[in-house]
């Protein structure tokens, strides 16, 4: 009688991918400690990307697919787990994501983005499929730092006929949005009647802003003709009165001169 005085290896070191991807399939267990560290050893170096790709799909962890898409040696294993992400971002995978932890995520995917030559494809990709109005309106905050601000604001009313994001991006403080063109434009693109009444609301503000300065011009030039009359006054009382009350008139004005351009304020 013979005796195999050598053990044999285990299947998961088996010569035959095919063989390590049944052992990762029916051997190892994740619940176990020294399966798992021989899981993510293999995850990280065994030569075949198919091995590779099946123990990320017996993880089916969205971290385990995030990190194997940043820093797998192997690129089609990397675009394997990005492909996964995609599908879970825009619910189209078994692991769905609450609110909270997709928050957590666009923190760490933009601190990423910086790292990496500020490169927003996964951001574009989310923001493009994304349907919750919180979570658009916290990528729009993320990348509207990235963008053409103008533009990727008209694209974003057009393409996420939202009310509640529409809402927040004409609240936002921002010099584009005193842009009567551009103002002009998203009111075509307003979701509802509450959304165009805030457009409108800011092109009122707007129009008023524009006549301010010919107005006060206009008033400061009709006090200067009234002081100026004030030398024909017969009376000094009368004098004295209108005087007084045309000062106060200008005392008043003068709050408004940071209207005016420089050359109107340095005349008066």
């Amino acid at each position: 009688m013979i005796f195999n005085f050598f053990k044999s290896k285990n299947n998961w070191q088996h010569k035959d991918s095919n063989i390590r991807i049944s052992a990762i399939n029916d051997e190892l267990k994740i619940e176990n400690t020294d399966d798992k560290t021989i899981i993510f050893s293999m995850l990280n170096n065994d030569d075949n990307e198919l091995v590779r790709r099946a123990i990320l799909l017996k993880l089916n962890s969205f971290d385990a697919y995030f990190e194997a898409s940043v820093g797998n040696s192997k690129k089609a294993v990397r675009d394997f787990a990005l492909n996964q992400i995609q599908l879970i971002l825009s619910g189209k995978h078994t692991i769905s994501l609450p609110l909270t932890e997709k928050i957590a995520f666009l923190k760490t995917l933009n601190e990423t983005a910086s790292k990496q030559s500020s490169d927003t494809s996964l951001l574009n990709y989310w923001f493009e499929h994304e349907v919750d109005s919180n979570m658009l309106i916290k990528l729009f905050d993320v990348l509207i730092q990235k963008k053409n601000i103008a533009q990727f604001i008209l694209q974003t009313f057009t393409k996420k006929q939202i009310a509640d994001v529409q809402s927040h991006l004409l609240s936002l403080d921002l010099k584009e949005l005193n842009d009567i063109s551009l103002l002009t434009k998203l009111n075509k693109k307003a979701v509802n009647d509450d959304v165009s009444q805030l457009i409108n609301d800011r092109l009122a503000l707007l129009a008023k802003q524009i006549e301010k300065p010919k107005k006060l011009l206009k008033q400061n030039q009709l006090i200067l003709s009234k002081l100026l009359a004030l030398k024909d006054q017969p009376s000094y009382g009368q004098y004295i009165t209108s005087k007084g009350n045309l000062d106060l008139q200008w005392q008043d004005s003068l709050s408004d001169m940071g209207c005016l351009s420089e050359d109107d304020r340095n005349y008066y």
